[in-house]
């Protein structure tokens, strides 16, 4: 409403919550032909178009959110959102949700040991089915939209999600011990 308010009403903005207006890849390709306008991605998905944001995902390269936001916001970060507009996107600015907090339906993953033969939902991008391949786990693609079901029936026994979301997505109401 502000911003239409301050726009005169030249700009309107409509807001659709996950999985509204098809899946997170749906919504990268919606950017690139113009259907969507703006949407907050995660830089799993962005990997799939462009690698070398992948540099954002190494495990545990960052101590802390304000590690992660020096990064982003110095030299690095201002050069990753530059070459986008050559895969028909652009991005504004970083923001995050928080880091590496697994969750599972039941299963104790309070160690690297206990990942082994775990089926963990991973978003697109090599560095995250890497990562829990490295730990003995099973990484399966789970669009966000799909993860509730995905959960309640098994097809995966864990997220990697930041708490605001799996709040959001009622998540929460499956998952029963969060690392």
């Amino acid at each position: 409403d502000k911003v239409k308010e301050k726009t005169d009403g030249g700009v309107e903005i409509q807001v659709y919550t996950t999985g509204q207006l098809g899946s997170q890849v749906n919504m990268l390709t919606g950017m690139q032909t113009g259907i969507v306008d703006l949407c907050c991605h995660t830089s799993g998905f962005i990997q799939t178009l462009y690698p070398k944001f992948m540099v954002v995902d190494l495990p545990f390269l960052f101590k802390d959110a304000a590690s992660a936001e020096r990064m982003l916001d110095g030299e690095i970060g201002p050069k990753l959102l530059e070459e986008l507009p050559a895969k028909g996107i652009y991005g504004l600015s970083y923001a995050h949700f928080g880091w590496r907090v697994t969750s599972t339906t039941g299963r104790s993953l309070a160690t690297p040991a206990e990942a082994k033969g775990m089926k963990i939902r991973v978003q697109p991008g090599a560095i995250y089915a890497a990562m829990f391949n490295r730990l003995g786990a099973n990484p399966v693609q789970v669009d966000l939209s799909e993860v509730y079901l995905a959960l309640s029936q098994g097809a995966i026994e864990a997220i990697e999600t930041p708490m605001i979301s799996m709040a959001a997505s009622k998540h929460d109401e499956v998952i029963k011990v969060i690392t």
